[in-house]
């Protein structure tokens, strides 16, 4: 009995086990399941931020010229240097209706990302652009606007902050054929009493040339009143009006001949053809081509000093205030306005650079160098516009009235010249 009873457990343990399979030593089980394969994930690279730049017509015609060649090459290095910017250059109506700042104030308030992030302006057109909160400041350091002449100082700042970097400047100058054995006539009495065949650009149907502002600041006159509207003396004019009437009695000036000078370039032309002994001479255009004649100087002054260059000077302003934008904006301002950059695209353009060590760059010899710098510290900046065309329009009629009649007083061609600032 007890063996049967050992038997039917012995069964029952038995039936009870569950048996599982062993895997060899040190394997894994075989996944009984098939893994998703993902797919791989494209890098999707972000698209580069583009740059709008907008050019004045009144500077450059078209980016076909050679001086916008140079600039398309300045950008094209930009880019490759920087490869997440792109920059686009557009040549735009400089004033008026449809003009740049015509431009931007109907985009200001309604589509600010069409904005252009640098604009190209005239120091006219930089004030314009500050007086309608057009532009936005700028952080300039200290030892970046050491290097810049001080009138270009001045017209890049308003209410003591930064607006515009300045970046090319053109002034006139003389060319004369110096008297052996004598000192450059560098006052009006030396040019009368040395007896220079003088060329000046009279001939403009309106406005005077800024060499005849710069000689009628020469006699200590000014161009603004205390309120800072138009303003001429009427014995500055008298003194610059009797000055060319003496040269005209002299001989040293043919009435006719000036009458058909309407520019410094005119003058420089008719001098390079042997033509007059002293001469007014667009300082961009002389120094980045030569003369066959002649050595530069500052403009004959009614005492030296002083000397007075009036200067025409163009600065890049920021409009887009974008935050996202800033740096970008920034870096290219800083490329365009290097001094290697501004020396090789000055003397396409025919003007002279702003910052002294561009200017360096131009390899003038030491005598030439001292000359331009005497001229680029002595120099002023034009007036405001209304100002300007005020002013010029009424020194242009005295100087037509005198040339047109030798019975014409200095006198009279200053009264005028002041009648026609009051109209």
């Amino acid at each position: 009995m007890n063996a049967w009873r050992l038997m039917i457990l012995l069964v029952l343990l038995v039936s009870s086990c569950r048996v599982f399979p062993v895997s060899p030593t040190g394997s894994p089980p075989t996944p009984t399941y098939k893994p998703t394969v993902l797919p791989t994930p494209t890098l999707t690279q972000p698209s580069p931020l583009t740059l709008e730049v907008w050019i004045p017509d009144s500077w450059m015609a078209s980016l076909d010229e050679p001086t916008g060649q140079v600039l398309q090459e300045q950008v094209r290095a930009f880019e490759s240097a920087y490869p997440s910017y792109r920059v686009r250059l557009h040549v735009k109506k400089a004033t008026g209706a449809g003009g740049i700042f015509d431009l931007i104030s109907t985009a200001l308030p309604v589509a600010p990302s069409v904005l252009p992030d640098l604009v190209l302006l005239d120091q006219a057109g930089l004030r314009e652009g500050y007086q309608k909160a057009l532009l936005s400041p700028l952080e300039v350091a200290p030892e970046r606007s050491a290097d810049w002449w001080a009138f270009a100082q001045e017209g890049a700042t308003f209410g003591g902050q930064w607006y515009g970097v300045p970046y090319l400047v053109d002034v006139e100058h003389a060319l004369v054929v110096p008297k052996a054995d004598a000192p450059l006539p560098l006052t009006w009495d030396l040019v009368l009493l040395q007896g220079y065949q003088v060329l000046i650009p009279a001939g403009a149907a309106e406005l005077a040339d800024p060499a005849l502002v710069a000689w009628y600041l020469s006699t200590g006159a000014s161009l603004v009143d205390e309120r800072g509207n138009p303003y001429l003396e009427r014995a500055g004019l008298e003194t610059l009006y009797r000055f060319v009437r003496t040269l005209q009695q002299g001989g040293w000036l043919r009435a006719a001949q000036v009458r058909g000078l309407a520019d410094a370039r005119a003058c420089w032309d008719v001098f390079e053809r042997g033509q007059g002994s002293l001469t007014v001479v667009p300082a961009g255009a002389f120094w980045g081509t030569g003369s066959s004649r002649g050595v530069p100087m500052p403009l004959p002054a009614l005492e030296q000093p002083p000397i007075t260059s009036v200067t025409r000077l163009l600065l890049w302003g920021r409009v887009n205030q974008d935050p996202k934008r800033l740096a970008a904006t920034q870096a290219l301002l800083d490329w365009l306005t290097a001094p290697e950059q501004v020396s090789a695209l000055s003397k396409t353009a025919q003007m002279l650079p702003v910052s002294r060590a561009a200017l360096a760059l131009w390899e003038l010899q030491p005598d030439q160098a001292a000359t331009l710098y005497t001229i680029l510290e002595t120099g002023v900046l034009m007036p405001p516009s209304l100002v300007d065309q005020a002013v010029r329009r009424a020194l242009q009629a005295g100087l037509l009235e005198l040339l047109t009649s030798e019975e014409v007083t200095p006198e009279a061609a200053a009264t005028v010249a002041l009648t026609r600032l009051r109209e």
